[in-house]
């Protein structure tokens, strides 16, 4: 499947994996923090609103300046802001916890319309099955996210929690070459 040697189509569906391995560690890592059932609930509520509403925002963005910078740009917000929520103690962690929700909406939309693209592209007009596959690497990154988060909570300490944006920084030159593909097809 010529989709799959894309390298534009590929770093997509990558990043797709790393921000929804973020997503999904969200819960794991609420938990560990001893928050009652009450307060992770509301912090959960609150990250899931801020990914999912500001999500048309972002589009209208990536349709009136392109989407260059959005995709690239959305990972590293969530690496940067997840970290943040690993170090910062008490309620700072928490707000940056929820401020990286906004790295996941800003990344979802164009991602969602460059595996479309690529799916006219490379697989003659199959723009459903390159949309599925880009949702399927999201998906493996739901189920991954957690299993990965629990084993470094469990045998490893907080910090060492860490390690998950070591997925981005195997991941990041995939973005930047994500970066220019993007530039080069919107031209």
């Amino acid at each position: 499947m010529t989709l799959l040697l894309d390298s534009l189509f590929s770093s997509i569906a990558l990043s797709h994996l790393v921000v929804d391995v973020f997503n999904s560690a969200r819960p794991v890592l609420l938990t560990y923090l001893g928050l009652t059932e009450t307060q992770i609930a509301v912090i959960s509520t609150i990250y899931i609103w801020a990914s999912a509403l500001t999500q048309p925002f972002f589009g209208w963005i990536s349709d009136r300046v392109g989407p260059r910078w959005l995709a690239a740009g959305g990972v590293l917000w969530m690496t940067i802001f997840f970290t943040g929520a690993v170090f910062v103690p008490g309620t700072g962690g928490l707000l940056c916890l929820i401020v990286a929700a906004l790295g996941s909406s800003s990344f979802h939309p164009v991602g969602t319309a460059q595996a479309t693209l690529q799916g006219r592209n490379h697989l003659a007009g199959r723009e459903t099955t390159a949309a599925s596959l880009f949702f399927m690497a999201g998906q493996v990154g739901h189920f991954i996210g957690p299993i990965i988060t629990g084993a470094i909570l469990l045998w490893l300490e907080l910090h060492w929690l860490v390690m998950t944006t070591g997925l981005v920084l195997l991941a990041s030159p995939l973005a930047l070459l994500l970066k220019e593909k993007i530039a080069d097809s919107s031209r």
